[in-house]
C-alpha cells in the first residue's frame, strides 16, 4: 500500500469521534441526564471514528486497511480480537434497550387487558 499523505485530513476521524462523543453528551446533559457520558457508550463512538477513517481512501481494499489500523494500534493479531470484540458490544447494548422496552409494552398491555376487560363488549 502506498504511503498517501491526507494532511488535515488526516484527523478527521479523530473529529468525528470527539464530535460524536462529546456531542452526545452535551445534548445529554442539556436534556437533564443525571450522567450524561453515561448514556452514549464509548466503544460506539469509537467504531464510528474507525469506520470514518477506513473511509478515507476510496482506491485501497478494506482489508489493507484494516491491517494497516491494526498494526499501528499494537500487535495485529491482539487489535483484531480488540476490534471484533468491540462490535458485538454495541449490539448487545442496543438487544437489552430493545427487551426492556418489549417487557415493558407486555406489563402495560397485561395490566391494560386485565383492567379494562370491558371495553371489549361495547
Amino acid at each position: 500500500m502506498e504511503n498517501k499523505k491526507l494532511g488535515a485530513l488526516a484527523f478527521l476521524p479523530l473529529i468525528i469521534f470527539l464530535g460524536t462523543y462529546i456531542g452526545c453528551g452535551i445534548v445529554f446533559s442539556v436534556m437533564g441526564a443525571e450522567s450524561p457520558f453515561g448514556y452514549f457508550p464509548r466503544h460506539v463512538a469509537l467504531l464510528v471514528g474507525i469506520a470514518s477513517a477506513l473511509i478515507l481512501a476510496p482506491g485501497v481494499k478494506i482489508s489493507e486497511k484494516v491491517d494497516v489500523l491494526t498494526e499501528n494500534m499494537g500487535r495485529s493479531g491482539v487489535m483484531m480480537i480488540v476490534l471484533i470484540y468491540l462490535m458485538p458490544a454495541d449490539f448487545r447494548a442496543q438487544q437489552q434497550l430493545l427487551a426492556a422496552r418489549l417487557l415493558l409494552l407486555t406489563c402495560v398491555y397485561t395490566i391494560f387487558r386485565s383492567n379494562f376487560w370491558f371495553l371489549a363488549y361495547l
